[in-house]
């Protein structure tokens, strides 16, 4: 029954990007990328680069099983762990996923928040691998918000939606701490005004 639901659930989530108006500004460029991003923009963001081929960090839990499976069917390969459980592994697979040339997604903020704050790993996962880090945003003005912790962002049929991308200059030798703030600094920043 699970897996029904979840095939209609993408099915119709599919419609509904059909319908979005999207404007890229910047891109995230050639792999190996780390590319950061809030876990309320999840929706709009993975299925504005679906079918790319890139991996995305899940966390080992039952919401992320459910996330797991729209991913799937949306073509991202998968890397299972969170700060909470399964780091290391998920760590592991992330630097293997960089090394043979792949972009890795992660939000920055989850599993749990708080929202809007970012967490390390994905700084030191650039560091580490080394990649470039790229914070992802996706703004869409006519959207709802759901009322979860992370006031997860819902675009609504025919919405324009912009997605920015900020590239962050990384080197192996660069402070995680100094390269989270810089990613904090660039996933905070407010929109750039339409040319």
């Amino acid at each position: 029954m699970c897996r029904a639901i979840d095939a209609a659930l993408g099915a119709l989530l599919r419609a509904l990007a059909a319908t979005w108006r999207v404007e890229r500004r910047g891109a995230p460029g050639p792999a190996p990328v780390v590319l950061a991003l809030w876990h309320g923009e999840l929706l709009p963001l993975i299925l504005c680069h679906r079918g790319r081929g890139y991996r995305a960090l899940v966390s080992r839990s039952t919401d992320g099983d459910r996330l797991a499976a729209l991913l799937q069917g949306w073509g991202f390969s998968l890397l299972r762990g969170s700060s909470s459980r399964g780091g290391l592994l998920a760590l592991r697979g992330g630097l293997a996923a960089l090394r043979a040339g792949d972009t890795v997604a992660i939000a920055v903020d989850g599993p749990r928040g708080p929202a809007g704050v970012v967490k390390p790993g994905a700084a030191h996962l650039a560091a580490l691998g080394p990649a470039r880090l790229v914070a992802a945003r996706a703004r869409a003005p006519f959207a709802l918000r759901w009322p979860s912790w992370d006031q997860a962002c819902i675009p609504l049929p025919f919405a324009r939606i912009i997605v920015e991308y900020t590239d962050l200059d990384v080197n192996p030798s660069d402070d995680p701490e100094e390269l989270s703030a810089a990613l904090q600094a660039a996933l905070s920043r407010p929109s750039a005004p339409s040319p």
